[in-house]
């Protein structure tokens, strides 16, 4: 099993409600309407929104590669959005991260290796499509203070392990092919205790819940009959 880092790594755990003291500004899931429309995204915000303030270091959340960098030197402020990195493979899953509206410069390539909690990804900015109270921020607000839509839009994808002729990626370290399953919560990393933990093991967790769940309701409506 991965071990999961604050993509901010000046800042610490707390818990899953007080995480990151307060500097998310939008969680998984929310503005559903917002991001249907204007990002084809039915389930809402992808992602979690933090802020730091403009020029933060970011650093990879965990020992991965790199998957794609968007924001080269030669990079657009307005069409670049960042970098994302994948882990090896964890009961069936990859785990992509994306870091978006990084700032443009990223000197990281695909395939690149990165250590969690250590290498530095990028620098908090504002480039892509951001938008500070639902209204988009023009080029000539993003280059001065305050920085209008600076954050890093922090998001976790499982990918999974697919024939090549319905692949998005190939992995840049073992060249499986892969495709992209859904969004999850990045909050899903933590426990309840502000732990680390696998998503993967989460899920078998539940699984085996719902599973002796299931046996005892059997159990039951067989008393009942």
């Amino acid at each position: 099993m991965f071990k999961f880092f604050n993509p901010f790594k000046s800042m610490s755990w707390e818990s899953v409600l007080s995480i990151w003291h307060g500097n998310v500004t939008q969680y998984f899931g929310e503005n559903k309407e917002f991001y249907k429309e204007h990002f084809g995204l039915p389930d809402g915000h992808n992602g979690i929104d933090i802020s730091c303030g403009y020029g933060t270091k970011e650093v990879a959340c965990f020992d991965s590669w790199v998957l794609k960098n968007y924001n080269g030197n030669n990079s657009d402020i307005k069409k670049g959005y960042g970098v994302s990195l994948i882990t090896d493979i964890d009961l069936g899953i990859y785990y992509v991260a994306i870091y978006w509206h990084n700032q443009i410069g990223c000197q990281l390539k695909t395939g690149d290796k990165v250590i969690g909690g250590e290498t530095i990804i990028g620098y908090q900015g504002n480039s892509g499509d951001v938008y500070s109270n639902g209204i988009y921020c023009d080029l000539a607000t993003r280059s001065k203070k305050p920085y209008c839509g600076s954050h890093l839009h922090f998001g976790i994808a499982e990918y999974i392990p697919c024939d090549k002729t319905e692949c998005d990626y190939f992995h840049p370290q073992s060249q499986i092919p892969i495709k992209f399953s859904r969004w999850i919560d990045p909050l899903i990393f933590i426990n309840n205790q502000g732990k680390i933990v696998s998503p993967a093991l989460i899920t078998k967790e539940k699984i085996g819940i719902i599973q002796q769940l299931i046996l005892k309701l059997k159990e039951l409506l067989l008393k009942i009959s």
